[in-house]
């Protein structure tokens, strides 16, 4: 557990902080845990991303990243370089299309966008390298959120199946970032809500 943990922490802390993403909880060191995983997300502002590709030279953004002084090897940096390229060019084809687009070639244009800001993020983010850290020094913490947990660090008194109970037990990890973007499927439930108001469920909760 102890080790997992240290992984971990060196993949999702913060840079700009010394605390660690995991704290280690009281019983993790007590017995052998057999059936312990995490689970991490990344939230990316899109907008910031698009805005920093669309304004910046790849050459720069590259200079950019080396500043984080992560080891990359010639592979990684043409990966990257070629991340940006491709979205660079993708932005390009949207705006060409104009506001108004419609039809087929407005949505492949969507989706090229889509799929090419996905392969940036990806490029920017190697667990096993160097975490988080080349999209932090790009987006920074503002244009980012880190938030996870870990499962199965809790007592156990026999080797029965844990109760329902104890195997939704977790220990969050300390979130770090800032993203006020709402997510399209929370803004369609709030807003656009399928299911009409009744007297049994007001769902013009604030």
């Amino acid at each position: 557990v102890l080790s997992l943990l240290e992984k971990l922490n060196k993949r999702y802390s913060n840079p700009n902080e010394d605390g660690d993403f995991f704290p280690v909880p009281p019983m993790a060191s007590e017995e052998p845990y057999k059936r312990v995983y995490a689970n991490a997300r990344i939230y990316v502002n899109g907008d910031k991303l698009l805005q920093l590709v669309q304004n910046t030279e790849p050459k720069k953004l590259l200079n950019q990243l080396k500043a984080s002084k992560q080891p990359m090897s010639f592979r990684d940096k043409r990966k990257i370089k070629a991340a940006i390229h491709a979205m660079s060019k993708a932005i390009e084809v949207l705006n060409k299309l104009g506001d108004n687009a419609k039809g087929k070639m407005a949505d492949a244009a969507q989706d090229r966008l889509a799929i090419a800001a996905l392969k940036l993020v990806n490029s920017l983010y190697q667990s096993n390298k160097w975490g988080v850290n080349l999209l932090h020094q790009l987006l920074g913490e503002d244009g980012m959120m880190i938030v996870g947990e870990v499962y199965g660090i809790h007592e156990r008194s026999n080797m029965l199946q844990d109760p329902d109970w104890v195997s939704r037990l977790r220990f969050a990890g300390k979130s770090w970032g800032k993203l006020t973007n709402v997510a399209p499927v929370s803004r369609f439930v709030r807003v656009d809500q399928p299911t009409p108001a009744n007297e049994h469920a007001l769902l013009d909760i604030p």
